[in-house]
């Protein structure tokens, strides 16, 4: 049993699909599949049932338990054995959940290339949906991620970097093609009820990331509009935000995506929702607690760490 294998094992559990594992490791689906085969004949037994999506059978479940640890382990060993050799100091990876979120850090990157703290290192971003970017820092795979993190876990130290709310858009088009000469009433009820049953009547396109969004979406719609057709799904927030201008459907989407992909002329078919308390959420920055990071690292979570304490200071006067 290699660490290769359980990396590319781990990966497959994590998204529960050899094709979007297999981009993520950036290798073929083919290669993926024959690593996997060579695991289960090791140990004896099949891990996935091969199902959309794919499912751990009890096998699978006892190596990912074991698999996850094993791996971090070795990373933290190989972090320590990089800093001996003043190796894995030349690169700070830093995954980012949706498109804006990196320029809440922008003063944090300008002060470390101004700082004594390892200028010359590399900042590599990688963009991922925000719970494949947690699992992705779990494992060892990027230094830091900004992204909505689980409550409570211990594995985490994590800092607020800014808040965000869901909210509903969906074009007049849409509204006028199902509901007809009821369009207006339908939107003006929404609008000041908020009750979004009316919308059962209306496709819907749902967005196929795995982040908070679609989790909130998912359970949106079960609570309150469960016989929406689904009309699409969408990989990216570009895609779904284009089916909706086409007004073919309704979808969810952060406020801040909203303001950045549509400018003001765009904004005019939209009709945008608020959906409450509960669809506001937290984007944090970051990292393992527990691990020995590199000096580079270290030095720009320090850069980082003063930053968000003038931040602070600010809020509170």
């Amino acid at each position: 049993m290699n660490f290769q294998n359980l990396d590319y094992f781990v990966a497959t559990a994590t998204v529960r699909s050899f094709t979007n594992a297999a981009e993520r490791l950036y290798i073929t689906q083919q290669t993926l599949s024959g690593q996997i085969a060579a695991l289960e004949k090791e140990i004896g037994h099949r891990l996935f049932i091969r199902s959309k999506p794919l499912q751990l059978t009890e096998a699978g479940k006892i190596v990912f338990n074991y698999a996850t640890g094993l791996l971090r382990d070795y990373r933290k060993m190989q972090s320590s054995l990089a800093l001996l050799n003043n190796e894995g100091e030349s690169t700070i990876t830093i995954g980012v959940s949706y498109p804006g979120a990196i320029q809440r850090l922008a003063n944090v990157i300008s002060s470390f290339r101004h700082s004594e703290e390892k200028p010359e290192v590399q900042l590599h971003f990688v963009e991922q949906p925000g719970d494949d970017l947690i699992d992705m820092l779990r494992m060892g795979h990027i230094d830091m991620a900004i992204a909505s993190f689980p409550e409570h876990d211990p594995a985490f130290e994590r800092f607020p970097l800014f808040e965000d709310e869901i909210v509903l858009l969906a074009t007049d088009s849409l509204f006028r093609d199902t509901y007809g000469e009821a369009a207006d009433a339908v939107i003006r009820e929404l609008k000041t009820t908020g009750r979004f049953s009316l919308l059962k009547s209306c496709p819907y396109v749902r967005s196929a990331r795995n982040n908070i969004v679609a989790h909130f979406a998912d359970r949106f719609m079960e609570e309150n509009i469960s016989l929406a057709p689904i009309r699409a799904e969408a990989e990216s927030f570009y895609s779904q935000i284009e089916i909706c201008r086409s007004g073919t459907a309704f979808s969810f989407f952060p406020r801040m995506i909203t303001a950045n992909i549509l400018h003001d002329e765009s904004l005019s078919p939209f009709h945008v929702f608020p959906l409450g308390e509960s669809a506001r959420f937290t984007i944090h920055y970051g990292y393992l607690k527990n691990v020995t990071h590199s000096a580079a690292f270290t030095g720009f979570l320090k850069i980082a760490d003063e930053i968000h304490r003038e931040r602070m200071k600010e809020a509170v006067s």
